[in-house]
C-alpha cells in the first residue's frame, strides 16, 4: 500500500498558459488566492523552439522575482521541455 503524501494546507499549485512564446510572445497571468511565497517555477514548451532559446520572465506585482528570467533551451532533444 502506498503512503499518502503529506501536503501542507497553505500550499497550492497554480498553472498559467501562454498561447505563444515565439516571435510574438503573449503574457500569461494568474491570480493567487492567498498570501504565499513562490517555491518553484517550471516551464514546458508544447512545441519545438526553432530559432533561439526562449527566455521566460516571471514577476510579482510588476517586480522581477529571484531567478527570473530563466531559459528554455533550443537544443533539447524532445518537443516538450522543462526547466527547473
Amino acid at each position: 500500500m502506498a503512503y499518502p503524501s503529506v501536503h501542507k494546507l497553505n500550499v497550492i499549485h497554480l498553472n498559467a498558459h501562454s498561447p505563444s512564446i515565439g516571435a510574438s510572445p503573449v503574457a500569461a497571468y494568474l491570480r493567487v488566492p492567498f498570501r504565499c511565497s513562490i517555491e518553484k517555477l517550471t516551464a514546458v514548451a508544447n512545441g519545438a523552439i526553432t530559432a533561439a532559446d526562449c527566455s521566460v520572465a516571471a514577476a510579482l506585482n510588476g517586480a522581477a522575482i529571484s531567478g527570473s528570467p530563466f531559459t528554455l533551451p533550443l537544443a533539447a532533444p524532445a518537443p516538450a521541455r522543462s526547466r527547473r
